[in-house]
């Protein structure tokens, strides 16, 4: 009792582990066995309890995991050794949907905007030469006609 567990950035606490009768979904006999751990995960906004259970129905082994959504976890009670009084437990993570986006900042990029803005200034001084040569060509074209 009270070790505390380490997974994806987060803490996990098992505060108790108690015999239990209710088991969600499954009607216990009388020679039927349910143990619920009790788990504190600590998170980084809040804390979460959950209650993975071990139990032995008709001589048969059940695991009723516990899943924490907001933190991509699923922990599970694997067994119970009353021998040495240990438990143990399986955690599946998982990533949670992130997207990730890089930032970089190209170190010469305003060279190359200068470089366009002087590319289109050229463009617009061609522009205005050749039109005024066009109306003065026309002009002397009207003048021998």
């Amino acid at each position: 009792m009270g070790d505390t567990l380490f997974f994806n950035d987060y803490v996990a606490v098992l505060e108790n582990v108690t015999r239990t009768t209710d088991v969600a979904g499954i009607s216990l006999g009388e020679n039927d066995a349910a143990v619920k751990a009790q788990i504190r995960v600590l998170g980084k906004t809040r804390d979460y309890k959950i209650e993975p259970v071990f139990l032995i129905k008709d001589r048969m082994v059940g695991r009723v995991p516990e899943t924490i959504e907001d933190l991509g976890l699923r922990i599970t009670f694997l067994n119970v050794d009353p021998q040495t009084g240990s438990f143990t437990f399986s955690i599946n993570t998982s990533q949670k949907d992130f997207i990730i986006v890089k930032a970089l900042e190209k170190a010469f990029i305003n060279v190359l905007w200068i470089g366009t803005a002087v590319v289109l200034i050229g463009f617009g001084i061609a522009m205005v030469r050749r039109y005024k040569e066009f109306a003065v060509v026309r002009e002397r074209e009207k003048e021998m006609a």
